[in-house]
């Protein structure tokens, strides 16, 4: 086991990061929906599309800050310290994870979010439709952003002092 973990340390670190960005973006999502529920929900109980929008936003700036710390420091090592090479980093970064932010906006609103609400669940928040589209989307992004990351911001040669 040990060896297997050293022979794809880097995707496991990644796959640990993203567990981690997923808790943190998924626990503040989840807050919001709870506590705006009460007040922004549709006819049948749901989540409006409006607050949705707003967990999404809110959670997707902490998740961001988060993974770009975790990622940089922890799965790719990366060791560049320049300022203004990190901020280029931090932009591409950012902007690629903005990307994935509306593919998962639009999954959870879309054919995920509709195919779920057709399932009843019990009434304890985290089986809610909108949460488990949610994670649904949430192994598509993690996916997605490994092969960004890898091949696009944190590539060793790209960042070096120009």
């Amino acid at each position: 086991m040990k060896e297997f973990y050293y022979k794809h340390k880097e995707m496991a670190d990644y796959l640990f990061s993203g567990v981690l960005t997923t808790i943190v973006g998924f626990g503040i999502y989840a807050v919001i929906i709870s506590l705006g529920k009460p007040t922004m929900h549709n006819e049948d109980g749901s989540a409006s599309n409006l607050l949705i929008i707003i967990a999404q936003i809110i959670q997707w700036i902490a998740a961001v800050l988060f993974a770009f710390a975790i990622n940089k420091r922890y799965v790719f090592r990366d060791t560049t310290k320049e300022i203004r090479l990190v901020i280029k980093q931090f932009l591409v970064f950012s902007s690629s994870r903005l990307v994935t932010l509306v593919v998962e906006t639009l999954l959870i609103l879309g054919g995920v979010r509709s195919f779920l609400l057709n399932i009843h669940y019990q009434d304890w928040w985290v089986f809610s439709s909108e949460n488990i589209a949610k994670l649904i989307a949430a192994v598509f992004v993690i996916i997605s952003n490994y092969f960004i990351s890898k091949f696009l911001v944190f590539q060793k040669k790209k960042f070096q002092k120009e």
